[in-house]
């Protein structure tokens, strides 16, 4: 991924491997992010990195289960699923993750708020609270919402389609008149696109965690909000082998075995031996990085090197996989 020179200022971005996760201190203000947004708007639905797996990783987060099997949200400790329903119900230890942010939430800043307020006045609230927009943050808010207005999403089945036609065809809005919970929230710099959705993004569970969702309007009738500093980002990429490239449209596969191929390359070397325009393959390797396909050095000094990440394909099967493609 290309990461804006503000973003690595505001907070260090490490990008891992599902292997490293387990060795990962589970520090306050460190936030552990399965995969990027911009992977997730693209299609990509299934997870390697399991509910279990996280648990002990943070007290409080957001996300899916794979095939956007509904709404994840972490409060104290405990995994909820949102089911297409609107039931809040535990999430299975067994369950694939294919986007989250956790975080262990290290409290900075505590304010009572009184309604009633909208969604957008209670955004430029919490602003005037950050000491650094450029910044991430954890946002709790405990309250009385009336109404809320939230959604979930129906379970999906390869081949994927990307976020936004699913939503059209397979999101399931609710609506309460009257609704006490928990918000659990992230704020992202616009620079930081790539990597989580920018601005405020919300999911939430009542308080006698029977339903929720992700959080799209609502008036705040009264609430305590937490706020939490985040120092540190670790995104950790999914592991995918040479079959998912099947899934893929054909101009994204094709640069994937061109890079393969060529074992590593730049944008502007591989753009030359394919014959297209280099801004478009370096979108495409950008796109592979972020689906867990390709690895990155942006060390160098004139373009990143990428090379092609294959985890669980041995080397005797690259030739004829290959061909088959």
């Amino acid at each position: 991924m290309s990461l804006d020179f503000r973003l690595a200022h505001s907070f260090a971005v490490q990008r891992m491997r599902r292997g490293d996760i387990a060795d990962l201190d589970n520090v306050g203000g460190e936030i552990l992010q399965i995969q990027t947004i911009e992977a997730l708007l693209d299609g990509c639905y299934d997870g390697d990195v399991t509910i279990g797996e996280l648990h002990g990783r943070g007290d409080f987060g957001l996300g899916t289960l794979t095939g956007l099997d509904g709404e994840l949200v972490v409060v104290d400790g405990e995994f909820w699923n949102i089911d297409p329903n609107g039931v809040a119900v535990p999430a299975p230890a067994d369950a694939g993750v294919p986007f989250a942010a956790l975080v262990t939430f290290g409290e900075a800043e505590r304010f009572h708020l009184d309604g009633p307020m909208t969604r957008a006045e209670l955004e430029a609230e919490i602003l005037a609270h950050l000491d650094d927009h450029e910044g991430s943050y954890a946002i709790r808010i405990d309250g009385v919402f009336a109404p809320v207005h939230f959604r979930t999403v129906v379970h999906q089945d390869p081949p994927y389609q990307p976020l936004t036609e699913v939503l059209a065809e397979a999101e399931r809005k609710f609506h309460a008149d009257r609704l006490e919970g928990t918000m659990v929230g992230f704020f992202f710099p616009d620079y930081a696109s790539d990597l989580n959705q920018p601005g405020f993004h919300f999911h939430m569970v009542s308080a006698d965690r029977t339903t929720g969702g992700h959080v799209y309007d609502f008036t705040l009738t009264s609430a305590e909000v937490t706020l939490g500093h985040n120092q540190a980002l670790h995104v950790a990429l999914p592991e995918r082998n040479l079959a998912e490239v099947l899934t893929m449209e054909p101009a994204l596969r094709s640069v994937h075995v061109h890079l393969v191929r060529a074992g590593s390359a730049t944008p502007t070397v591989l753009a030359s031996e394919m014959g297209l325009d280099p801004d478009e393959v370096a979108g495409a390797l950008r796109r592979l990085a972020n689906r867990g396909l390709a690895d990155v050095d942006e060390g160098t000094v004139a373009e990143p090197v990428y090379r092609p990440h294959l985890a669980r394909l041995r080397p005797a099967h690259l030739p004829p996989a290959l061909d088959d493609l």
